[in-house]
């Protein structure tokens, strides 16, 4: 009797490492909430995830090399820009298993991850544990600096709009001799 062909393996498990924990929880919540709108497969797998909250962002993960145990992700979300693995790439690699579609890429037991913003690339180990298990502490820095960003912006605008008042003072000082 003919054996039936083995499945690849999941996707995602293998190269989970490189995903911070909370990263992890946040791609499943993208796969739970339906926020992974459209997957193609082709060259790779090319999709489109929302965001929290109306944004969309393009997600690809492709194997650059057929044999070579390396997966590569590219979102144009602001982490991914900083090369960081982002909620959207997991929730594509998820995708991925969900719909079947894990034998498009290399049967290595563990695959590194490439980051990619379309300009810069970083190289992650998949299997070594190196981003695992961090904690939430990623997420209250994210919105401290979101914060931060803000009340800088203001200040700025504030400093910027004290100078025109001066350069103004000073105008009207020169009209008046």
């Amino acid at each position: 009797m003919p054996r039936a062909a083995k499945s690849p393996p999941a996707l995602a498990p293998r190269c989970r490492d490189a995903f911070a924990a909370a990263v992890v929880r946040r791609g499943e919540s993208c796969i739970d909430h339906g926020r992974v709108l459209w997957l193609v497969e082709g060259d790779g797998v090319e999709a489109e995830v929302r965001g929290k909250g109306r944004t969309r962002y393009a997600v690809s993960l492709s194997a650059p090399e057929p044999d070579e145990p390396l997966i590569r992700f590219e979102c144009d979300c602001p982490k991914a820009t900083e090369l960081e693995p982002c909620e959207h790439m997991w929730a594509i690699a998820l995708a991925v298993d969900i719909e079947g579609l894990a034998g498009n890429f290399p049967h290595a037991d563990v695959l590194d991850v490439l980051v990619s913003d379309g300009h810069e690339e970083l190289l992650l180990p998949g299997g070594e544990g190196t981003h695992g298990e961090e904690e939430d502490e990623d997420e209250d820095e994210e919105d401290e600096f979101e914060e931060d960003e803000f009340e800088d912006e203001d200040e700025d605008e504030d400093e910027d709009e004290d100078e025109d008042d001066e350069d103004e003072d000073e105008d009207d000082e020169d009209e008046d001799e």
